[in-house]
C-alpha cells in the first residue's frame, strides 16, 4: 500500500514534516503495513501508519506471549530483570532524595512481573499504597504477591486515589499517542510529584526487529514531550552499552565468552563474575550483579545508549 510519508504527523510535536527511514521489521502480521518515519522538526521516529487499533489491543492483552513467547522463569533471566529493575528503582530514589520529594503512594503503568514494585516496597516500607495497571492479566497474581493493588485498565483505578510517583518503564514506546497517554496516566499525580519514564533509545538502529515498538525516542523528543505535558526539573540520561557499540554487533569471540559465561553461571560459578564494581554497590545479590554487568545498565553514558531514562517533577 502506498502512503505519503512526508505528511505523517509526528506524535510528539504534531508537525507534518516527516521522511521515510525504511520498512518496519516485524514478525506479527498486525505490523505488516508499517514503516519507520522520522520527524524533521523534533527528530522523533515512529511507526506509520499504525496497526489496526483492535488488533493492537488484542496483541497487548497477551503481550508477553505475543512479543516474547511468554514470561521466562529461567534463573538468569529472572536475575537480569530483577537487577535492572533495582537499578531503575535506585535511580528514582536518588532523584527523589535530591529534590526532597516525599513518596507515599505509587502508580506503576505496565509493571509486568513486578520486579520494580518488589524492590520499591522492600526498600521503602513507608509507602502506604502501590497501584499497578497491567493489561496482561497473566501477571496479576504475581503482582498481588508483591502487595500491588493491580487493575487491567487505568479507568478501573479508584478515582479518589492521588499519587506521589508515577512509573512508566518500557511502556511508552508501545503507545500510539504519547501526549494523551502521559496526560491520562498522570492526571492524579500530585503537583510536585515525580514521573519516571524509561524507554529504549532509538533501538531500531541496532535491533533485528522493530516489533513491538511504535515510538523510538531520543533526548530531544522526550524533553519536548515532558515540557508539553507540564513537567519541570527534567533529568534525561543514557544508560547501558552505547548504540555505537550495539550496532557493531558481537564478535565470534564475544559470543563464545557470553556462552561460556552463561554456562558457568548456570552451574553455580557465580563468584567468577559477581565482584562489586562502581554503580553496583547497592545490588546485594551476586547472581544479579553477575548478569547485569555486561549490559552496563548501571552506567550513565554521554552518548546515546540502550536505555533512555527520564525523571521529572509535575508543575
Amino acid at each position: 500500500m502506498d502512503h505519503n510519508y512526508k505528511e505523517a504527523v509526528c506524535p510528539v510535536c504534531a508537525n507534518a514534516d516527516s521522511y521515510l527511514i525504511r520498512k518496519y521489521k516485524y514478525q506479527n502480521p498486525i505490523y505488516a503495513d508499517c514503516a519507520l518515519v522520522g520527524c524533521n522538526s523534533c527528530t522523533m521516529v515512529f511507526a506509520y501508519p499504525l496497526p489496526d487499533a483492535d488488533a493492537l489491543r488484542k496483541y497487548n492483552e497477551g503481550y508477553f506471549d505475543n512479543a516474547h513467547g511468554g514470561m521466562s522463569t529461567h534463573p538468569l533471566t529472572v536475575a537480569f530483570y530483577s537487577a535492572i529493575s533495582l537499578v531503575r528503582m535506585l535511580h528514582v530514589q536518588a532523584f527523589r532524595d535530591k529534590n526532597k520529594c516525599e513518596v507515599k503512594t505509587v502508580l506503576e503503568i505496565g509493571p509486568g512481573a513486578g520486579y520494580f514494585a518488589k524492590h520499591w516496597m522492600e526498600r521503602n516500607p513507608s509507602t502506604v499504597q502501590y497501584t499497578g495497571v497491567e493489561s496482561d492479566a497473566t501477571t496479576h497474581a504475581n503482582l498481588r504477591n508483591y502487595k500491588v493493588d493491580v487493575y487491567a485498565k487505568l479507568d478501573e483505578v479508584p478515582h479518589d486515589r492521588d499519587f506521589d510517583l508515577v512509573v512508566i518503564s518500557h511502556v511508552l514506546e508501545h503507545t500510539t499517542d504519547p501526549v494523551s497517554f502521559i496526560n491520562e496516566c498522570t492526571k492524579k499525580l500530585s503537583p510536585g510529584g515525580i514521573l519516571f519514564i524509561e524507554v529504549p533509545c532509538n533501538d531500531y538502529q541496532h535491533k533485528s526487529l522493530d516489533e513491538p515498538h511504535l515510538l523510538f525516542f531520543d533526548k530531544k523528543p522526550m524533553q519536548l514531550l515532558l515540557q508539553k505535558t507540564g513537567y519541570g526539573a527534567i533529568k534525561l540520561s543514557y544508560h547501558g552499552n552505547t548504540i555505537t557499540d550495539l550496532s557493531r554487533g558481537v564478535s565470534a569471540v564475544g559470543k563464545f565468552k557470553s556462552r561460556l559465561r552463561n554456562f558457568l553461571l548456570n552451574r553455580g560459578f557465580v563468584k567468577l563474575y559477581s565482584a562489586t564494581v562502581s554503580g553496583l554497590e547497592a545490588v546485594p545479590d551476586p547472581m544479579e550483579r553477575a548478569v547485569i554487568k555486561p549490559f552496563k545498565a548501571y552506567i550513565e553514558q554521554n552518548a546515546p545508549a540502550w536505555w533512555l531514562r527520564a525523571t521529572a517533577i509535575k508543575k
